[in-house]
């Protein structure tokens, strides 16, 4: 045979012992294991900035501006108020923020300690928690302190547009007539107005609402942040066809009985005559509108009774409303009192003096009440003899009674009086 033997030639890869195939293994796989650790942070990097995006997304740390933040005041001393009203406040935070309403944020003054004058304060805010607090505008804010007030003040209407055509708008009515405005001093002292506004509307009937109550100051400026009871008044406007009017005089209707000891010594009316407006046959025949009645059980003073007018047949009168003054006093008696004894005052030491007759009484006038209780030892009687020289003299006499009562006559009015001299034995 002619064939070589191939087992001693050369092999096309290299053989590696198998030590040496070990190191090329840790080589390969660290080489690996590096590659690895960079696509594994890289990952996370990726996921990090993922989830801050996601986060974004969904409001987890979103910043947010909410507008139109009450601002609230916290420690003002009782008896003083803030003259004007607080701005609105502009918060803004971050964070989860999303779901978050405007309702849930507090801003506020705090006052504590903080007397009458101009001061400026920061705004404080409260956040829920896990909110950031980025920031408020305004962050500062300068008020007026003033002392507590109120005022009473009436309130007027202003009628706006026109009834439709063939109708008739009468005296409007309010009711209450009066509102209590409660704010700073300075405030109240410039206020010049409260009032209603009601539009007619083209209206063919009366009018009947509740309407909140306006206060204007002296410049003709709204006037906001005051206290206001009540806030808002009733309003009626009657409405009538277009009829022939007449004037006539109003008579006030009183029932009851003053208290024990009062009487009523006067009845009047303000105004003393309305404008009626019905049918011309029936105005003929009225002479006189009344009063509903007023009732005065029990009253033991002069008062006022605001009165809506009988109107029987007519179809509106104006004014609607009338005032009835009721004067009230308390019942008189007259009582006689007496004898009284009579004093001498200022008489000379020189002289002795007698007096005829000695006694008097008095006829007095006053409240029952106090008349009936009244002694002889209420009342002093006494003739001043002061200057008076020897003889007989008429000396008036003068009667001292407690306060409110009068003297309504003395008798006798004068008492002779004689006035003797003195012998003084043992004169040379």
């Amino acid at each position: 045979m002619s064939g070589k033997n191939n087992s001693g030639s050369k092999p096309k890869w290299p053989l590696l012992s198998p030590p040496e195939m070990q190191r090329d293994n840790r080589r390969a796989g660290g080489n690996w294991v590096v590659k690895n650790l960079r696509y594994k942070i890289l990952a996370v990097l990726l996921a990090i900035v993922l989830w801050f995006y996601a986060a974004n997304e969904r409001g987890l740390m979103r910043e947010r501006v909410f507008d139109n933040v009450l601002i609230a005041v916290h420690g003002l001393s009782e008896g003083l108020v803030l003259a004007g009203e607080l701005p609105q406040a502009q918060i803004t935070l971050r964070g989860s923020v999303e779901g978050l309403n405007v309702n849930e944020l507090t801003a506020y003054l705090d006052l504590s300690g903080i007397s009458v004058g101009q001061t400026t304060v920061p705004v404080m805010v409260n956040v829920p928690s896990g909110i950031s607090f980025v920031g408020v505008k305004p962050s500062r804010i300068s008020v007026q302190i003033d002392v507590r007030a109120e005022k009473q003040i009436p309130v007027e209407i202003k009628l706006t547009g026109q009834t439709a055509v063939g109708y008739v708008s009468m005296a409007p009515t309010v009711r209450p007539s009066q509102v209590v405005v409660s704010g700073a001093r300075s405030v109240l002292a410039n206020l010049q107005q409260a009032y209603v506004s009601l539009d007619l509307n083209n209206t063919d009937r009366s009018l009947s609402e509740t309407i909140p109550i306006n206060i204007i100051d002296q410049q003709g400026l709204l006037v906001k942040g005051l206290q206001l009871t009540p806030a808002s008044v009733e309003v009626f406007v009657p409405v009538i066809k277009e009829e022939p009017e007449k004037t006539v005089p109003v008579r006030p209707v009183v029932t009851g009985t003053p208290a024990s000891g009062y009487q009523v010594v006067g009845v009047t009316v303000e105004p003393e005559i309305v404008k009626i407006v019905g049918p011309a046959e029936f105005l003929e025949k009225v002479t006189e509108v009344t009063t509903r009645p007023v009732d005065i059980t029990g009253v033991d003073k002069t008062a006022v009774y605001p009165s809506q007018l009988e109107l029987r047949g007519i179809s509106g009168v104006e004014p609607a409303q009338v005032s009835v003054i009721v004067r009230v006093a308390q019942t008189t008696l007259e009582r006689d009192i007496g004898p009284l004894a009579v004093q001498l005052e200022n008489a000379d030491n020189g002289f002795t003096a007698s007096v005829q007759p000695n006694e008097i009484s008095v006829r007095i006038t006053g409240p029952t009440a106090r008349v009936e209780k009244l002694t002889p030892q209420d009342i002093s009687a006494r003739v001043n003899l002061a200057g008076l020289t020897a003889g007989k003299h008429q000396v008036p006499v003068a009667v001292s009674l407690p306060p409110g009562l009068t003297i309504s006559q003395i008798t006798p009015e004068s008492l002779e009086v004689t006035l003797t001299p003195i012998n003084n034995e043992g004169e040379g």
